[in-house]
């Protein structure tokens, strides 16, 4: 499961609430259409050769789950899905700002050479996303301004 966080989204939550309806509706509206693009461009990460004898099983279990007014959580169903994001044993690749959340995918250790390179396809699109439902809410702000 991956959350992205806006940076200034929980200020900006507190002002929406305040919002006509219809504004509300659409932020919620580009927050879920936010993670449509996270899971397409995930899935689509998969198909274009990231995974050498790909079954589609892990692009297949990627889906969405709404839990609320403006949330959205883009799942992977496979226990096996970080371990190829971010590779194993030796060869594990985690950038600092997700260390913490990787933590609990972490082994115990008992091979110490070798494992599987890391084949990012999930966490890269998270600049890319947040890019797209950031403009999409202020070109919406825009128009109501």
């Amino acid at each position: 499961m991956v959350k992205v966080n806006l940076i200034g989204f929980k200020e900006f939550e507190k002002k929406i609430a305040k919002a006509p309806e219809e504004m509300q509706k659409q932020a919620d509206f580009f927050i879920k259409q936010g993670g449509e693009l996270f899971r397409d461009l995930a899935i689509k990460s998969l198909s274009s050769g990231v995974l050498t004898h790909p079954t589609g099983a892990l692009a297949g279990s990627i889906h969405l789950v709404d839990t609320g007014k403006m949330k959205v959580e883009v799942v992977v169903g496979k226990k096996y899905g970080a371990y190829v994001e971010w590779g194993t044993i030796t060869k594990v690749s985690v950038p600092s700002e997700l260390a913490s959340y990787a933590m609990q995918f972490k082994g115990k250790g008992i091979r110490k050479t070798g494992g599987m390179l890391p084949r990012p396809y999930f966490f890269k699109h998270i600049p890319q996303v947040r890019k797209e439902i950031i403009q999409n809410l202020e070109d919406t702000l825009q128009d109501i301004v």
